[in-house]
């Protein structure tokens, strides 16, 4: 569709042989972007025509012009930095902690964690030691009669879930694994989840 879009912004339809010259009107049928395709796969096929097929192209079958000089293009598209509009992580985090308290699947306290104010030796060891949120559940909250407060009891371990967080503005397919690692290496101890957001 993008194609046919550029086609009609730079009225190339007039090379179409559906292009009714008296007129100046085309026949668009129902899939015009078909027609161009057929043009262009049948102009591929003339010896001295200006398209000629990509090797290694079956579905879909890409084409090339054969005047212009072969240029490197860019299969991954440059990813927008969110900071740049003064977006940061820390701007998240109240959304987050708005989420983890009303959603009923976590019902959770959360909290910031200043990795900053760490004091650790070297400069940024800390971004691998500390998540960026942490979260907890008190199951026992809810409870109102002491019959399950005795019954806790006697297990002697409180019904507690630990979450940890770790949320970044731009996650893409170069920076996964490394997030995805830094925040395996974060020691969980009684963590229930731990969360790349």
């Amino acid at each position: 569709m993008e194609i046919w879009d550029y086609i009609i912004e730079k009225q190339l339809y007039i090379h179409l042989k559906s292009y009714d010259e008296q007129i100046g009107l085309i026949s668009l049928g129902k899939t015009p972007w078909a027609t161009v395709g057929s043009v262009i796969y049948e102009n591929a096929k003339k010896t001295n025509g200006q398209f000629q097929q990509l090797e290694g192209s079956k579905n879909p079958k890409r084409f090339f012009l054969k005047g212009l000089p072969e240029k490197k293009v860019n299969q991954q598209p440059e990813s927008i930095k969110a900071t740049a509009n003064g977006f940061h992580e820390r701007d998240l985090h109240p959304l987050l902690a708005k989420w983890l308290w009303i959603n009923p699947a976590f019902n959770a306290h959360s909290r910031t964690v200043f990795h900053e104010n760490s004091k650790k030796n070297q400069k940024g060891e800390d971004k691998w030691f500390y998540p960026d949120m942490v979260a907890v559940n008190f199951e026992y909250a809810n409870y109102a009669e002491n019959n399950v407060f005795n019954l806790i009891k006697k297990f002697d371990r409180l019904p507690i879930k630990i979450f940890s967080f770790e949320l970044k503005v731009d996650l893409n397919f170069s920076n996964y694994k490394e997030y995805f690692f830094r925040r395996s290496a974060i020691p969980v101890g009684q963590m229930k989840a731990v969360w790349l957001l």
